[in-house]
């Protein structure tokens, strides 16, 4: 008899091990959960206990379907970048002294600290207890915590508490019924209620736009600057601009104007807002109108007479050639001197088209010379007039840049910031501008501006396209057409950017939300348009659109450069006066010294 009651009692005890022991209140988590799920995933559940704690029911939890990581006191983990971030932590508190655990949730949720945090608590939290979490959420700047509390029901029903972070951390207990269907981590009316935030100008800029807002001074430097403004607008946010010479103030929240998204800050990505990302390109000028000076480059004017000196040179030589032997052979004599090819005036008239007088007693070969040469300078002297009459007569227009080796060939100077080679250069390409854009030029961001919202098209730019949208609104509200963008000219496309905040900033996650609203509602496109009238104020641009005739008639300062011409051609014929005296000089000496010895024969 005593053998069959040991073995019933080791069925019992084996069937009660099977099924394991059963927690009430794993219910009323599990739903909780579910209801969490459905505002944002959960793909990781990081449980956090102290190692002497063993009335913590959550060592007893193993749902399904999502990693769980365990952790204690002397755990040292990071879910960022090992684990998805879609992470939920519940943590184990017994009292107090249990603060190092929201320490080990702080290092594991480095760079997610807005995540979301369930406290647990196998019994109702005293309120020394509640302040103390407080001030920890404080230090590790957690926003969106919960406290649940083990309230000895029977149905498994917990005390649950929400922190309201702002404007003073403290804990509010939500009454929730056993068939709830929406659980928030905070208030849909969420606010900073007055909190103030510190903002930094943007650091690469010294164009700075004064606005009198309901939160406060704001310098602003951008259109996009004014998405800050709005946040805190909405948020009840007070801003306070960043004084360096400020002893009480150690850091900043905000830093205006957005920076590019690098390698080196992958961890940021979470918080990106599709529409802020742009694309960086070249702006160049559109088709315009040439210049006198244009013109004569496009005519090639330096390959013409490179061709022009080689047709003289070997009618020059071919000449003095069949003269000499045709002298040569008749045998009469023909003295030559190093100066004629420069006096060889029939050349130049053959090339240029002009009559020439025929030599006296010329040979066939010579006029069949004078007119094989006849026949090239009429040809070429009509080509040259009828192209430089249509191009100086009829306006012609110069070819849009549309690709990068255009541009080089070009010879525009390409302006740029430091800020933006210094992204191209370390996070697209070392070698960029020494190979793709040699030529460009470093300006500040004021000198950038002004001249490209004073439309000056002698120079091409290197510019976010959002920046584009707004040059191509300000261009139409002037009645101009100056500067164009190509698609061959893109440098990189659909960068990420975001404002620069410190740390684990408790203004990120609200902030990101916020973007994307801007964006989607359309706001920033309103802003964009706008824009025009603030840029007239900032860079005072001509107001008026310039006049283009269809027909612009040449001028005497167009022909300035046949002054040039006529100079050099009266010094080259100084020069050659003064080489001719030379010579007959030295003949004369010459002579003296050969008559000389004949003399002083002579006489002996």
């Amino acid at each position: 008899m005593a053998r069959v009651v040991k073995i019933l009692v080791i069925l019992v005890l084996c069937l009660s091990l099977t099924r394991g022991v059963t927690y009430p209140e794993f219910k009323f988590l599990r739903k909780l959960l579910d209801v969490i799920r459905k505002e944002e995933p959960i793909r990781t559940i990081l449980i956090i206990k102290h190692s002497q704690d063993r009335n913590c029911s959550l060592q007893h939890w193993n749902p399904r379907g999502v990693p769980i990581l365990r952790a204690n006191e002397f755990s040292s983990i990071k879910v960022r970048g090992y684990f998805d971030d879609q992470s939920i932590a519940l943590v184990c508190i017994s009292d107090d002294s249990d603060s190092k655990l929201l320490e080990v949730l702080a290092n594991a949720f480095d760079k997610m600290r807005q995540e979301r945090i369930i406290l647990w608590k196998h019994e109702e939290p005293k309120k020394e207890l509640l302040e103390h979490i407080t001030k920890q959420s404080i230090k590790w700047k957690f926003i969106r915590v919960i406290l649940l509390a083990n309230a000895k029901d029977p149905s498994g029903m917990l005390s649950f508490y929400r922190m309201n972070a702002f404007p003073n951390p403290q804990f509010t207990k939500i009454k929730v019924t056993s068939h709830f269907k929406n659980i928030s981590f905070f208030d849909f009316e969420y606010t900073y209620h007055g909190a103030t935030a510190v903002v930094k100008e943007s650091k690469d800029s010294t164009v700075h736009y004064k606005l009198n807002t309901s939160t406060g001074n704001i310098f602003v430097s951008q259109v996009e600057d004014l998405e800050i403004i709005e946040f805190a607008n909405k948020y009840n946010l007070t801003l306070r601009m960043y004084d360096e010479n400020d002893s009480k103030t150690d850091h900043f929240d905000f830093q205006l104007h957005q920076r590019f998204i690098t390698h080196d800050s992958p961890t940021q990505m979470d918080f990106i807002n599709p529409g802020s990302a742009t694309s960086l390109m070249v702006l160049v000028p559109c088709s315009r109108e040439c210049g006198f000076v244009d013109v004569v480059k496009m005519f090639e004017s330096q390959s013409w007479l490179l061709y022009l000196f080689y047709v003289y040179l070997a009618f020059v030589l071919i000449e003095t050639f069949i003269l000499w032997l045709t002298h040569r052979i008749s045998g009469k004599g023909h003295r030559l001197t190093s100066l004629n090819p420069l006096l060889n005036l029939r050349a130049f008239r053959a090339i240029l088209g002009l009559p020439f007088p025929e030599i006296r007693s010329s040979s066939i070969s010579l006029r069949q010379l004078s007119l094989a040469i006849s026949i090239f300078g009429f040809i070429s002297s009509n080509f040259v007039s009828c192209k430089l009459s249509s191009l100086l007569t009829k306006p012609f227009l110069r070819s849009q840049v549309r690709n990068f080796e255009e541009l080089r060939a070009s010879g525009l100077i390409t302006i740029t910031d430091a800020y933006t080679r210094f992204f191209i250069e370390s996070e697209i390409d070392p070698q960029f501008f020494n190979e793709v854009i040699p030529n460009y030029v470093i300006l500040g961001k004021h000198e950038r501006l002004r001249m490209l919202f004073h439309l000056n098209d002698s120079f091409s730019f290197i510019i976010p396209k959002r920046l584009w949208l707004t040059v191509d609104q300000f261009q139409k509200s002037v009645g101009e057409k100056v500067f164009c963008e190509s698609k061959n000219l893109i440098i990189v496309e659909d960068i990420p950017r975001m404002y620069v905040l410190e740390n684990n900033s408790i203004y990120r996650w609200m902030l990101t939300r916020f973007l994307i609203y801007i964006h989607e509602s359309g706001i920033s496109e309103y802003w964009i348009k706008r824009t025009p009238m603030i840029l007239r104020k900032l860079y005072s641009p001509p107001s008026h659109p310039k006049i283009k005739p269809d027909a612009v008639p040449l001028s005497m300062e167009q022909l300035s450069w046949l002054w040039r011409l006529l100079i050099i051609g009266y010094g080259t014929a100084t020069l050659v006066f003064f080489v001719e005296i030379f010579l007959k000089k030295r003949k004369q000496i010459r002579k003296i010294l050969k008559m000389s010895p004949t003399a002083e024969n002579e006489v002996v």
